[in-house]
């Protein structure tokens, strides 16, 4: 019994991570590099597969983590936007054009 119960938290715990994984990896289209744009109306996101303007009331919240921002249009939609594709000063002015727009998640 308490070896089925782990399992199952194991499983619960792993799931999405590699549904997510499996996800990236068998569509090319999210791996291509992508630019977004930053303006007081909000995100201007361009790819090689699309182009879209978001205005920041479009999203209902918005995180940080240690290697990441994320942002949430929906309740279970995110876009994570990886720290690595900016500079410390570019990370300050994006942290702080969230802060101005877009209310923070509440930690649990």
């Amino acid at each position: 019994m308490l070896g089925g119960s782990v399992f199952w938290l194991v499983f619960i715990w792993t799931l999405p991570r590699l549904s997510a994984r499996m996800q990236f990896r068998r569509t090319p289209s999210v791996q291509d590099p992508m630019t977004i744009a930053i303006s007081e109306s909000g995100l201007h996101v361009q790819s090689p597969h699309g182009d879209s303007q978001v205005a920041w009331s479009a999203y209902m919240g918005w995180g940080e983590e240690e290697s990441v921002f994320v942002l949430l249009p929906q309740p279970l939609i995110y876009l994570p936007i990886p720290k690595r594709a900016f500079t410390e000063q570019q990370q300050a002015e994006f942290r702080e054009a969230l802060r101005r727009n877009i209310r923070p998640l509440r930690k649990k």
